[in-house]
């Protein structure tokens, strides 16, 4: 395969290196950022159903803890109430006469019969009602004489045999359930029941922290209209306030729908009752009469995508950074290489321009670049202006001499001259300088070689040593004594009676200025004469000299 031209194949590699490095970065950014958007998409989602799953969860714990916590508050009461003492001292106050002495004597059989119990379980009072619905002891006297509206159908059940917990009583201290179970006779027959008021906030701040959701987020436990009962998490403050978000009338979106006696999930986001945006689940529970809710605020159940976000947003930003750099990296080599073309170019056409050959080979000596000079001067095929860049390989060693080529490989330069036959038969002489070009360990990258053609001058030299060896033969053989100076004066050449007039030989008289060899004085007065060279020097014209002149040898004659 022939070598191609240097320039051509520079400039072809270094668009097609540019242009495969910038399509390369395109896609390398576009490839990362639609990885890193799916991985977003990926995390957000599996991220949002661990949440969902986290807040279903618990909530079903809160539930759940809050069911059994009833199912133990009933069984407490349907225990105390069922205790023998109670039940005797129960049925002695039922049939004592109101305000009689039995009557006294038995309430304080009851209350001592009820204290330990009570202090057990952590409970702090109790009614007594009997079946006209009426309070017939309670204790401590804090409480009210009777119990607040609405709990007349728990009544009828207890009356009817069944333990259970009350809907909310809302007393003055706040709001507080009650446990509740009948107290019977020696036959069986429910004839009162026994209410224990349990403090709600307590209890609902126990059941809250069995559900809560993550180090940030909270359990709630509310009434029909939407106040806090209970739950984890909360401040004194948030407690007792209504589930309304600030500045609003109206409930949060949980609490609204809660009270409706539905449920649901929320893992957009809204406000809750402080300001902040949360997440949450939530259920009304028919049997306790309240609403429960689990809610963890977005920025804390969301966590997890944010920093992917955010490392996703900082590695589009490094991307796109390297991205420019590696544009602008991309635009200075692309301007860096037009003006090496340029330059390139130009140099092609000084070299192809000038009228000595130049040639380039490579680290083995074999050519690859020949200019139109080289191509003219040997001849052969593709000698022609326009040809291929790249000269045959058995024309162009001509240029390459292997003796040539190691001593500049030795040296690092070679400069000689070399006769070469051409195509057509010629024979030429070269004066030509050769370089031998290496990288930074010192390999040998290419040689370069100019020459020039210096056969007419060698012609013309011959030619001229010709003469003058003709005309020193001449000078030679004549009587006249010749002479011969530089342009300043200097003795250059003296023939065979010259010599003899001057007494010395040419040896000892070449390059004395002409002055110390001729004196010249005049034949009477002995006066000394201006030297005819001096003057033919500085006026440029031809200088006789009469025969009244003396010239005065070394030896003094």
């Amino acid at each position: 395969m022939a070598p191609v031209s240097l320039t051509r194949l520079r400039l072809v590699t270094d668009r097609f290196a540019s242009g495969i490095a910038l399509g390369g970065t395109l896609l390398f950014v576009f490839g990362v950022g639609a990885g890193a958007w799916w991985t977003l998409g990926q995390i957000e989602t599996a991220v949002r159903e661990s949440a969902r799953r986290n807040l279903t969860t618990s909530l079903a714990t809160a539930r759940e803890g809050a069911r059994h916590w009833s199912t133990r508050q009933q069984a407490l009461a349907a225990s105390v109430a069922s205790g023998r003492e109670v039940m005797e001292a129960t049925r002695r106050l039922l049939g004592a006469p109101a305000g009689s002495r039995a009557a006294a004597r038995a309430a304080e059989a009851l209350e001592a019969s009820l204290a330990e119990p009570l202090r057990t379980a952590g409970l702090g009072g109790y009614w007594l009602v009997r079946a006209d619905e009426r309070v017939v002891l309670r204790s401590p006297a804090s409480l009210p004489p009777a119990l607040p509206e609405g709990t007349e159908p728990v009544l009828a059940r207890g009356l009817d045999g069944l333990p259970g917990i009350t809907p909310l009583l809302t007393p003055e201290d706040g709001p507080r359930l009650a446990a509740y179970a009948p107290i019977r006779d020696a036959r069986g027959i429910p004839i009162a029941v026994l209410v224990l008021p349990l403090p709600a906030e307590r209890e609902f701040t126990r059941m809250a922290e069995l559900g809560a959701f993550r180090s940030q987020g909270r359990t709630l436990f509310f009434d029909n209209d939407g106040h806090i009962l209970g739950g984890s998490r909360l401040s004194p403050a948030s407690a007792a306030r209504r589930l309304e978000p600030p500045g609003s009338s109206g409930l949060t979106r949980m609490a609204a729908t809660a009270t409706t006696g539905r449920g649901g999930v929320d893992l957009d986001g809204y406000v809750d009752h402080l300001g902040h945006q949360v997440v949450g689940a939530w259920a009304w529970d028919d049997q306790l009469g309240i609403g429960i809710a689990t809610e963890a605020e977005v920025r804390e159940a969301y966590h997890v995508v944010d920093v992917a976000r955010q490392t996703l947003l900082v590695a589009c930003l490094l991307t796109m950074v390297l991205f420019l750099g590696v544009v602008v990296t991309l635009l200075h080599a692309r301007r860096r290489t037009v003006a090496l073309s340029a330059m390139q170019r130009r140099l092609a056409a000084v070299l192809e321009s000038t009228t000595d050959p130049v040639c380039f080979a490579n680290a083995t000596g074999q050519a690859f670049y020949l200019n139109d000079a080289g191509r003219a001067l040997i001849g052969g095929p593709g000698h022609e202006r326009g040809a291929p860049d790249a000269p045959p390989p058995s024309w162009s060693r001509l240029l390459l001499n292997d003796a040539a080529l190691a001593l500049a490989a030795r040296s690092g330069t070679w400069s000689g001259e070399l006769s070469i036959l051409t195509a057509d038969g010629r024979e030429l002489t070269l004066s030509q300088v050769m370089l031998c070009h290496r990288d930074d360990a010192g390999n040998v990258q290419f040689y370069s070689t100019v020459a020039r053609d210096i056969t007419e001058r060698k012609r013309l030299e011959a030619r001229l040593a010709e003469e003058k060896d003709r005309a020193v033969v001449t000078l030679g053989s004549i009587g006249d004594a010749v002479l011969r100076t530089d342009a300043e004066g200097r003795i250059e050449y003296l023939n065979p009676v010259a010599e003899e007039l001057l007494g010395q030989p040419a040896a000892e008289l070449a390059r004395r200025p002409s002055g110390e060899v001729l004196r010249l004085v005049h034949e009477s007065t002995r006066e000394p004469l201006e030297n005819p060279v001096d003057t033919c020097l500085r006026e440029g014209r031809v200088v006789g000299r009469t025969n009244l002149s003396l010239l005065l040898r070394a030896d003094g004659r």
